[in-house]
């Protein structure tokens, strides 16, 4: 009898050492990281026209866990004016 409980007490402690790190690396979602935008498009609705993101800036995005960030700035290092950030928690 003292056997078979040693056996389920080792069987159980063994199943309970699962490397949680492998689960919760399963369980992320694959959009977290930082993003660069290379392209887009902005669809308007009430005249039915698509027009480009200009190139001039720069944009990217960085999301993890708990909080997401954006980031656009301007590519011509003389106009300092053409910056817009944000960010926050979900």
């Amino acid at each position: 009898m003292k056997s078979k409980c040693l056996i389920f007490i080792a069987v159980v402690f063994l199943f309970s050492c699962k490397n949680k790190s492998h689960q919760e690396a399963e369980n992320q979602p694959a959009i977290q990281g930082t993003w660069k935008l290379i392209s887009g498009t902005i669809n308007d609705k009430k005249s039915g026209r698509t027009t480009s993101y200009p190139m001039d800036f720069s944009m990217i995005k960085i999301i993890n866990e708990t909080h997401f960030a954006f980031l656009k700035h301007n590519k011509n290092p003389k106009d300092s004016s053409g910056f817009d950030a944000g960010g926050g928690t979900y």
